[in-house]
């Protein structure tokens, strides 16, 4: 592997950004110009769906430390969705 001069910085804060990752895409927001997303945490997908029965899409809290589900399982009906991989859809950016 051909290294581009990358390197791992580990970090306390996200500050206002919202960071979301999942298995196909991963992407950064500025969480107070999407109302409803939460600064400082990191939005994940869980790509195995037969591990877990609660959500699949999850918010790890950079502050508290702390995992939360994004929903509850029965507020979906994720037993139609098993066999599709969780996705994110991208948010559209506002022009100023």
């Amino acid at each position: 592997m051909k290294y581009y001069g990358w390197k791992w910085k580990e970090v306390q804060s996200l500050g206002d950004c919202a960071l979301f990752i999942s298995d196909t895409i991963s992407f950064s927001v500025v969480a107070s110009d999407f109302p409803g997303y939460r600064p400082n945490c990191i939005y994940y997908t869980d790509a195995d769906l037969r591990r877990s029965s609660s959500s699949h899409f999850v918010v790890y809290d950079m502050e508290t430390r702390s995992l939360t589900p994004l929903y509850k399982a029965d507020d979906a009906r994720l037993g139609e969705l098993e066999t599709q991989p969780p996705i994110w859809i991208v948010p559209s950016f506002k022009l100023k």
